[in-house]
């Protein structure tokens, strides 16, 4: 645990500090990448143990800080099932455009990092840094085919569909689900939470699903992804791409409730800004200049948008 978080804070505001520096220059090269990848992995981590501790004491890290949610995209994993970090073929592997905006807290973007599988800078124009793509083992692994309990973005609205909708779909995984599981979600009320019986059979229910041949008659009425559509065609026979097509079927036929398995994308600025106000322990705003129209404004928008 870090005891004298004054010289941690120094740290990390001088990680910041180089990495504005990395910003504004137009250079590019194999030794910066490894600089960038070096500073930003210790500024997390000095982050967390700075929140480790402050769960103990209290009154290390401005609360504003620890509640803050940030605004990151969320790019869903179309290829592989165990993506490269290379700027070269992450565009094929992942959807690039118009992708969802999801919320992360100062822990879950340090826990991100800290076990990143996926690190990919972005740098457009070949030797301009803008953001970084990033995810976890947990979130973008060969493990993260399956199901958890983390992966329901709404359950309540989930288990509804279940319970209520008679699309096919529905009904399907409905049939599918384990008497034990199909009683406890029978007994849950929208008015209380779900217990943790409930998640824990349907998560196992759903990944038996995963694992298994899903009919592809029940995908009639389902808004079926580009994506999801060109891997169908192709047939998949290896056991990892035949789960990675029946886990982005699941993620389309409930868009709203489903986590989509992918990796997230946030600005370099918004790094930046997140590390020095952690050194400094109070927010704070970068003022970058920009030139307007340039290739390196105008494909950072494309990305950050919805």
């Amino acid at each position: 645990m870090i005891t004298q978080d004054l010289y941690w804070r120094k740290d990390l505001i001088k990680f910041g500090e180089r990495l504005e520096r990395r910003y504004r220059q137009d250079k590019w090269s194999n030794r910066i990448e490894y600089s960038v990848e070096k500073d930003v992995f210790l500024s997390f981590y000095i982050i967390r143990k700075l929140i480790e501790r402050d769960r103990i004491e209290g009154g290390i890290v401005n609360p504003q800080l620890l509640q803050e949610q940030y605004n990151v995209t969320m790019h869903p994993n179309v290829g592989r099932v165990q993506p490269l970090n290379s700027p070269k073929t992450f565009a094929r592997n992942f959807q690039l455009f118009k992708t969802p905006i999801e919320k992360l807290k100062l822990e879950d973007i340090c826990n991100q990092f800290i076990h990143s599988f996926i690190f990919s800078p972005f740098v457009p124009s070949g030797n301009t840094m803008v953001g970084i793509f990033f995810a976890s083992d947990r979130q973008c692994g060969k493990d993260s085919l399956k199901l958890s309990e983390r992966d329901f973005l709404k359950l309540p609205s989930f288990i509804t569909k279940l319970k209520q909708s008679t699309d096919t779909m529905s009904v399907y995984i409905q049939n599918s689900l384990s008497d034990t599981t199909r009683r406890e979600l029978l007994n849950w009320q929208d008015s209380k939470p779900v217990s943790q019986k409930a998640q824990k059979g349907l998560v196992q229910d759903l990944n038996k699903l995963i694992d298994g041949e899903l009919d592809k008659t029940r995908f009639v009425g389902v808004a079926l992804r580009l994506e999801t559509k060109q891997l169908m065609a192709q047939n998949p026979q290896d056991q990892d791409s035949a789960r990675l097509l029946n886990r982005m079927v699941l993620e389309d036929a409930y868009p709203l409730e489903l986590r989509k398995r992918g990796a997230y994308y946030i600005p370099l600025v918004k790094v930046i800004e997140i590390i020095i106000a952690v050194g400094k322990n109070k927010p704070v705003k970068l003022k970058v200049a920009r030139k307007a129209g340039t290739f390196k404004v105008d494909i950072e928008r494309a990305i950050c948008s919805p």
